[in-house]
């Protein structure tokens, strides 16, 4: 599917509504072992908790052009009510929702990559989220936040009152800095951890303002600290972290969300608890549990038989799930789908030379990395791998048709296997080579062992390579990932949204600087994202993110298949789901049943 600009700005992907009735029998599931609350130590000095005003809307959503270099204004608020502290329903019954993997499983700040945020959501909150209509940024934990000198530049004005759970205390502008600083540290795993390195100062104007400062514009910001996008960054309670010691709050998690985590049993489940009269929202669902089921056929079998109500599952499934009268929910724009070259980073201790896709000769190496990319015959792919919820005419990750970046020299690599034979030949390798696939299921991405299975088929008749699969949990091959320590290694990989422009997701995943590399490794990207990441007129930014597509397609680092789009199924206990647009992993689970309101307002009861 193409997007014109007015759809990839908007992202529209709304779940069927329905009659509400909850009639649910409570459930008890075993757990592991028990997040125990620990008590917090009585502070004289904590500030007082009151009531903060409504939401504000600041500026523009990351869809859309960035801040211009003079001050963005923000909008007065939307509504003077008080938070929902007042539920008008009791939460009742319990939502279980099963998932491939839960990542690596981590709680602290700068611990996880960013893929491990389909389950951290359901317990921290950000600064800003997303509007499930239009994608627009509304604030969360900010109830108003400006840019200012062209990105350089950023206040946020934090809603007063808002609490950490087990008595932990008032959410401040303190834990703020002491949030961005983890990101931002020596051993972070944070895949933004190269954006939070470029702050330089803080702020602290008062409790309840803070005002940071980059080294150069930060032009997008609002797009890492939000929770409508996968993998930003959430706020801790320094407090806590400081006070019981990493190896403590690593497993017992303070946040300030409407369910806070009750037990967790790793590599199994985790347990959730709602909160009453949280700030924000009171759940529909008593409970919540997650359930790690890796197998696709276990968790479709579950959902049909009502023992989960929520599935991430992969795109394939869609017509079995739709022939078995299974309610799906599909998110159009979630990702692009290609497959990763490793060992593509001459500069880095683990660059083997050997690798034919990798060589220092580089013609040879293209002419490699080129047969590979004809070889593939992407139609089937997205036919028979990706149940054909996807559209196979991409040649890089979000430059898409109608975009003022996309231009007619990106034109999308068609299938020839006959000429990749000869390109083999040409650079010496007739007849291929013995190399691994990893098949990495993702948070949100359950196809791609599924696509990497299809392409490593077409690969060994096509040009007579023999191919080692070697499946994989993320949380295992996360540190490879970290460390580049896969090359020679093919896997395929799904860029998720983060944002209108592609070079939004570039910088996470190809950037030298970063916490991880799953793409591109090439000082000229990393010289094009960070000119681009400095410009907030937005048609210049345009122009750069044009020479940077040239650069990316004649380098042919990646093998770009397809956009594809995300896909869960949903039980007959889910009968509203309002989820952010473009944002294809599980995510606001918190409303489910509710009818989605700015933070801020009341959130009701689906009817």
């Amino acid at each position: 599917m193409y997007l014109s600009k007015k759809e990839s700005e908007s992202f529209k992907a709304k779940a069927t509504l329905g009659a509400f009735l909850i009639l649910l029998l409570l459930f008890v599931v075993a757990c592991g072992s028990s997040a125990t609350s620990t008590t917090p130590p009585q502070a004289a000095d904590e500030p007082t908790a009151t009531t903060g005003p409504g939401p504000t809307t600041g500026p523009g959503p990351t869809a859309g052009p960035g801040p211009t270099a003079t001050a963005v204004p923000v909008a007065q608020p939307q509504s003077t009510e008080a938070p929902a502290t007042s539920a008008t329903h009791t939460p009742t019954g319990e939502l279980r929702v099963a998932m491939q993997t839960f990542g690596n499983e981590r709680w602290l700040p700068g611990g996880t990559a960013g893929a491990e945020s389909t389950s951290m959501h359901a317990i921290f909150e950000n600064l800003l989220t997303r509007d499930p209509e239009t994608g627009g940024n509304v604030g969360e934990l900010a109830e108003s936040w400006e840019s200012r000198d062209g990105g350089i530049f950023w206040e946020f004005k934090l809603r007063e009152g808002v609490q950490f759970h087990n008595g932990w205390g008032e959410l401040i502008a303190d834990d703020v800095q002491f949030s961005f600083e983890r990101v931002a540290a020596e051993g972070s795993a944070s895949a933004r951890k190269n954006i939070f390195s470029k702050i330089v100062g803080y702020e602290i104007v008062d409790p309840y303002t803070i005002v940071v400062e980059f080294s150069a514009p930060e032009i997008l910001f609002a797009g890492d600290i939000n929770s409508g996008i996968p993998g930003t960054q959430y706020i801790y309670s320094k407090n806590a972290v400081t006070t019981m010691g990493e190896e403590k709050a690593d497993v017992e998690p303070i946040a300030t969300g409407p369910y806070k985590l009750i037990s967790h049993a790793r590599g199994d489940r985790m347990s959730f608890e709602a909160v009453e009269g949280q700030w924000k929202l009171t759940p529909a669902f008593a409970e919540m549990t997650f359930i790690k089921i890796v197998e696709d056929s276990t968790r479709v079998a579950q959902l049909r038989a009502g023992t989960v109500d929520i599935i991430d599952i992969g795109v394939d499934f869609a017509g079995e799930l739709k022939a078995g009268n299974v309610k799906v929910k599909t998110v159009p724009g979630f990702a692009t789908v290609g497959i990763t070259l490793g060992g593509q980073w001459p500069d880095k201790e683990t660059y083997d030379p050997t690798v034919p896709w990798a060589l220092p000769d580089e013609e040879r190496a293209k002419k490699v990395r080129l047969a590979l990319a004809l070889a593939i015959d992407k139609e089937t792919v997205v036919d028979v791998a990706l149940g054909g919820l996807g559209s196979a005419n991409v040649s890089l990750p979000f430059y898409f048709q109608g975009e003022p970046w996309t231009l007619q020299e990106f034109e999308p690599h068609g299938y020839d296997p006959e000429r990749a034979r000869e390109l083999l030949k040409e650079a010496g390798f007739e007849g291929c080579w013995e190399f691994t696939m990893n098949l990495v299921p993702w948070p949100g991405r359950a196809f791609l062992p599924v696509v990497g299975e299809a392409v490593a088929t077409q690969w060994e008749a096509n040009l007579g390579c023999k191919i080692n699969r070697r499946p994989l949990d993320r949380a295992v091959f996360a540190t490879d990932f970290r460390e580049r320590t896969y090359p020679g290694v093919a896997l395929p990989f799904a860029m998720p949204f983060v944002g209108r422009e592609p070079w939004q997701i570039l910088r996470l995943v190809s950037h030298s600087e970063g916490a991880v590399a799953l793409n591109y490794e090439d000082p000229r990207i990393n010289d094009h994202l960070d000119r681009i990441g400095a410009t907030a007129d937005f048609d210049e930014r345009v122009k750069l993110i044009q020479d940077m597509g040239r650069t990316l397609y004649d380098k042919l680092g990646r093998i770009e298949i397809a956009e594809v789009y995300g896909l869960y199924g949903i039980g007959d206990q889910v009968k509203r789901w309002d989820t952010a647009p473009g944002n294809g992993f599980i995510h606001n689970t918190d409303y489910v049943n509710l009818v989605w309101a700015p933070p801020g307002q009341r959130v009701v009861l689906a009817k």
